[in-house]
């Protein structure tokens, strides 16, 4: 069956009871978003574009199945990194005020869930298949998503297991991504942490990622300083000191085969 995006607009302001959309296909899915898109980029009113992005980001209610809300989100991902690159200094805003109301009104269907672990994942996956894991995405919707998703998180109250998973993509971002994606998630993510007293749970679990991206042989020198300054903000706001903070130093020559560091004819061992 095809569904025009008129009719997604509509389904949001129905009764809940209304036929759901699981059985779209991916095909259908990707036209569909295609099609929301373009309808953003015409909306230029400031009230228009708004309720516009409004209506689009209820339409994850109207999936029942969690696997439909996977690829849903995947497919709106993907459309947004897609396009991204067309996007001028006009329509950005746009833009970014639909991915705010989507992430928001996902949040409420995992609410709505109890917030399982599978309806959870659903979500989480997508925003990391579709912006973090995906090559070739453009920072611009991995940026926002680091603004927008602490807010979130408070705003609805979420337990701390399902918004660490949520966090997950942003965490993973600190040893793979881009300098300027890891930079945001320190000072947007971790850093704001430390001041949320009834994000506590979740500053220790972040806490801990990030001192484990600080260790990880595949993060980038240059940025270990500001990995281990945040888990050291961390640690002075949640009394947690377990995982400790250290200092690794490099010398320009190898010693030998030796345990040991040659320093100027002294032998650290």
């Amino acid at each position: 069956m095809k569904y025009s995006p008129a009719y997604l607009l509509y389904a949001t302001r129905t009764p809940r009871k209304s036929k759901k959309l699981h059985n779209l296909d991916d095909l259908a899915m990707k036209k569909l978003w295609r099609s929301i898109f373009f309808a953003m980029w015409l909306a230029d009113l400031p009230k228009v574009h708004d309720e516009l992005a409004r209506a689009v980001a209820k339409t994850v209610h109207r999936f029942g199945e969690d696997d439909a809300v996977r690829r849903w989100t995947l497919c709106f991902c993907r459309t947004l990194a897609a396009e991204w690159a067309r996007l001028d200094k006009y329509r950005l805003d746009k833009y970014y005020l639909l991915a705010r109301h989507f992430v928001r009104e996902s949040l409420a269907w995992c609410r709505a869930k109890d917030w399982a672990p599978a309806s959870v994942d659903a979500f989480a996956a997508a925003i990391d298949a579709g912006w973090f894991s995906a090559p070739k995405c453009p920072d611009g919707p991995r940026l926002h998503y680091g603004d927008v998703l602490l807010e979130a998180l408070v705003e609805f109250e979420v337990p701390p297991s399902a918004a660490h998973r949520f966090c997950r993509p942003l965490l993973n971002a600190l040893v793979h991504g881009s300098a300027p994606v890891a930079t945001r998630v320190l000072d947007r993510l971790a850093a704001p942490l430390a001041d949320v007293e009834a994000m506590r749970p979740l500053a220790r679990l972040v806490q801990a990622d990030v001192h484990g991206a600080a260790a990880a042989e595949a993060t980038p020198s240059s940025r270990r300083a500001a990995l281990y300054a945040a888990v050291k903000t961390l640690s002075a706001a949640t009394g947690d000191r377990s995982a400790p903070v250290v200092c690794l130093l490099y010398t320009s020559d190898a010693a030998d085969d030796t345990p040991c560091v040659d320093l100027g004819g002294r032998r650290i061992i």
